[in-house]
């Protein structure tokens, strides 16, 4: 009821704003939120006698989730290649588009490196991170370093499709390794053809590689088919999974909340080890000493400090904070506009804070929160569509969710514990930031373990027995990439979301 309530407020928003340029996709998304909103209402007033047939079908939906996939005639590295050459193609077609990189993000991005780069490259820059020379206090230094190899707009464009190819076929890999061929080819073509996926991979920004470092910091605890004594949660991973934290914080401040999520998981898990694979698999739960359940969070704690460690120096030597942020200040205001002055005044975090609750009533407080998750909602689902479409890419987001919350439901992984923190915390924060700025950059970490659980259960559902459902099924992976670049590429409308 609640999802139906929040889908239909959010399009019927998007609509509103979207019908002043007589855009046709906030309109599609409406149709679709209020599809939801009245099968959401039409469950809540039928008769709890008549809930039968449906729980029943829930349970067979269920069942077959929990299956391992079956073969299919189409080999996966068929799949995977036409993924693959997918992307290709739609980043061609991005970089293909003349773009004006100074009015946004990816002119401050250009402009920090090439100072980097004047200053004596990589080399100054780690040395200016332990002394504190580096005065950058927003853009991290990861991103910035490998832009300074060659801070220019066409080479910078060229590095992000490089890292996005890269992030593609990594994680397809690590998918392939631990899930299976069919559930690594249907994520890489969903991957492949994402439109925020593509857009960032042609952007001179530091996004694309959270989607790398987050999903593997997520793939590597994950439980793996046909190995029961596989360990999703050992030592080892919780120290990897808090190293490739540390190397998201270094890219883009929103590391260090998704670390806390991270490391929230970990002490829950240690708490309440009940998934399946965080136990025996006939049900019986293993005996852990209180010191082996506070080695992961300690372990994934030392991963992420060893790794962060450079910039953690730089800011208690400059800024007398070890993870000092200065974004962090737009918490704190009404408008973007008020960032320079903020900052000209010297406010600390702490002053903004106060100022603010000072200013502003608890109602203030509410409204700006309960609106933003409105939008946060819809951007989240129309995260997970296809390019070439802008806002009617929830028309496709949603079933995508539906599936990855259904998959999440079916198996009960520890794993999915993370992503429902991680989902919850960027829903709750980037709503309270929406009146400064709002898009799908800021929740890009979620999209490769969303996907990825949307497949899990699409490749259950194209293996499915009856034969029917497989006929259309493998022509569907099929058909899936090659509609969308063929729209990349004869779409006139691209242009006006990469300008």
């Amino acid at each position: 009821m609640l999802l139906g309530v929040l889908l239909a407020g959010a399009a019927t928003a998007a609509a509103r704003i979207g019908s002043a340029g007589n855009s046709p996709g906030p309109l599609a998304a409406a149709v679709v939120a209020v599809i939801a909103a009245l099968g959401c209402l039409a469950v809540a007033v039928i008769p709890a006698q008549r809930h039968q047939p449906l729980w029943s079908g829930w349970q067979l939906v269920q069942e077959k989730l929990r299956q391992s996939p079956a073969s299919v005639r189409l080999t996966a590295g068929l799949l995977i290649t036409l993924g693959c050459a997918s992307y290709a193609l739609i980043a061609l077609r991005l970089l293909s588009i003349p773009q004006n990189p100074w009015d946004d993000d990816q002119g401050a991005f250009l402009q920090t490196a090439r100072e980097i780069h004047d200053r004596g490259g990589i080399g100054w820059l780690w040395s200016a991170l332990w002394s504190g020379e580096f005065a950058e206090a927003n853009r991290h230094p990861l991103y910035l370093a490998l832009l300074s190899l060659s801070p220019t707009v066409r080479d910078g464009q060229w590095l992000s499709a490089a890292l996005g190819a890269s992030t593609l076929v990594i994680l397809t890999f690590v998918v392939r390794r631990r899930q299976g061929g069919l559930t690594a080819a249907i994520f890489c073509i969903l991957l492949a053809t994402n439109s925020a996926f593509c857009l960032f991979s042609s952007r001179v920004v530091c996004d694309i590689l959270m989607v790398g470092l987050c999903g593997l910091a997520w793939l590597i605890h994950t439980p793996t088919i046909g190995n029961p004594s596989d360990r999703p949660l050992s030592p080892v991973r919780c120290a990897a999974g808090g190293a490739f934290l540390g190397l998201a914080w270094l890219t883009k401040g929103t590391g260090l909340p998704l670390f806390a999520g991270y490391v929230l998981w970990l002490l829950l898990a240690a708490v309440w080890p009940a998934s399946r694979d965080a136990d025996d698999r006939d049900g019986r739960q293993s005996p852990r000493s209180l010191g082996s359940r506070v080695l992961g969070p300690a372990c994934a704690i030392i991963g992420f400090l060893a790794i962060s460690l450079p910039l953690i120096t730089r800011n208690s030597a400059r800024f007398g904070s070890p993870f000092y942020n200065v974004n962090s200040l737009l918490l704190f205001a009404d408008r973007y506009e008020e960032f320079d002055g903020m900052v000209a005044r010297g406010l600390t975090t702490r002053d903004a804070s106060r100022e603010y609750l000072a200013d502003h009533s608890a109602m203030d407080v509410i409204r700006r929160e309960a609106s933003g998750l409105v939008w946060e909602a819809f951007i989240i689902l129309r995260s997970l569509g296809p390019a070439p479409l802008d806002d009617s890419r929830v028309i496709f987001g949603l079933p995508w969710a539906l599936l990855a919350a259904a998959r999440m439901a079916s198996r009960r992984s520890a794993a999915d514990g993370l992503i429902l923190i991680w989902a919850l915390l960027s829903w709750l924060l980037f709503a309270w930031y929406v009146p400064i700025a709002a898009g799908e950059r800021f929740i890009l970490p979620l999209l490769a373990p969303l996907l990825l659980l949307a497949s899990e259960a699409l490749a259950r559902i194209v293996t499915s027995p009856q034969g029917t459902v497989r006929r259309y099924g493998a022509a569907g992976l099929i058909a899936w990439p090659l509609v969308w670049v063929a729209l990349c590429w004869l779409s006139a409308g691209l242009a006006e979301r990469t300008g």
